[in-house]
């Protein structure tokens, strides 16, 4: 199941370009991405802040639940032979233990089986690091106002997060967003991806324009989009 990430402000003073769709994004039809692009429009036609969903297919290649599955496997399947076969000489228990590290090794290429074997701890902290280094790299943290927020969606994770610049941490709590996650989550748990997506921009779109309303002159600083990446 999905898990809700946290919600921060967060300053950022590096900028970077901007980043390139992938293969991820033929998950998703075109009609659901112009849907999504068209919900984020007219989010912003009714708020002077900016905001940008984003779609990752994980956040970090975890290369420690390589290591540690190949080891946990290679252990565990020596454990079994010798216990199955107890009459079996130590020698040829242990030439059965690249077969046991390869299997491992390809077991970690198995989303459930990473998400096992990183803990909610590391899931938590990756998501939220590449969470901050994409507004970065997005440049968001470059608008007038300080006032943009990012919805982060990373998939091998199950996990959402919402990026808020320091312009609107100022006025909207923390328990604000942690709701909107909690709601995107459900959502995505019920219906898909892309309905929690639409249902965060919805939502974020909302407190958005109660308190930062749109005013005469207003320009649209970030271009209307959906960035959907493999990593």
């Amino acid at each position: 199941d999905f898990q809700a990430g946290g919600a921060a402000g967060f300053r950022a003073a590096a900028q970077a370009g901007d980043g390139e769709m992938d293969k991820l994004r033929g998950r998703f039809t075109s009609e659901e991405i112009e849907t999504l692009r068209s919900a984020v429009a007219n989010v912003e036609a009714q708020t002077s802040s900016e905001l940008v969903p984003m779609i990752v297919g994980r956040s970090d290649s975890y290369p420690g639940v390589v290591w540690k599955s190949s080891l946990g496997m290679t252990l565990i399947g020596a454990a079994v032979f010798a216990l199955l076969m107890p009459h079996v000489e130590a020698f040829w228990v242990a030439l059965t233990l690249p077969a046991w590290a390869i299997l491992g090794r390809l077991l970690a290429a198995w989303p459930a089986w990473v998400r096992w074997w990183a803990g909610d701890a590391t899931l938590d902290d990756e998501v939220h690091q590449r969470a901050l280094q994409a507004f970065v790299e997005l440049d968001m943290a470059s608008t007038t106002g300080r006032s943009v927020v990012l919805i982060f969606f990373s998939l091998l994770e199950h996990r959402v997060e919402i990026i808020a610049d320091h312009g609107i941490y100022q006025k909207v709590e923390r328990d604000g967003w942690e709701r909107t996650v909690q709601e995107s989550v459900e959502q995505v748990k019920q219906a898909g991806v892309m309905p929690g997506v639409l249902h965060a921009v919805s939502r974020v779109g909302a407190v958005l324009a109660q308190h930062f309303p749109r005013k005469a002159g207003d320009a649209n600083e970030i271009p209307d989009r959906v960035v959907i990446l493999d990593a």
